[in-house]
């Protein structure tokens, strides 16, 4: 996990409600309109909200050609492990508590 800048979260009103806003760099403009997953998480003491799409990262050393109709599968990431894990101790914990 890299930091890609810092943003401060802003205020959205909408139909009577009050939602945060968050703003990412102007690079990542591609994403505008995507369905995201956000969860929320601990990281080092400290609250945090990964978000996920469903575009996948392409490797460095991966070339596509415009005419290629055929990619390569998508592999496991470590955000997907990460997010596996919590969900199952999530689970867990709902089963201790009811």
């Amino acid at each position: 996990m890299e930091p890609i800048g810092k943003s401060k979260i802003g205020r959205l009103s909408a139909k009577g409600f009050i939602y945060p806003q968050l703003r990412l760099p102007q690079q990542y403009a591609n994403i505008i309109g995507e369905i995201a997953d956000v969860f929320e998480i601990e990281h080092q003491g400290k609250q945090a909200f990964p978000i996920v799409t469903e575009r996948a990262m392409l490797k460095e050393d991966t070339v596509l050609k415009p005419s290629e109709e055929v990619l390569k599968p998508v592999e496991k990431t470590a955000a997907e492990s990460c997010l596996s894990a919590l969900e199952s101790e999530i689970s867990d914990l709902k089963s201790a508590l009811f």
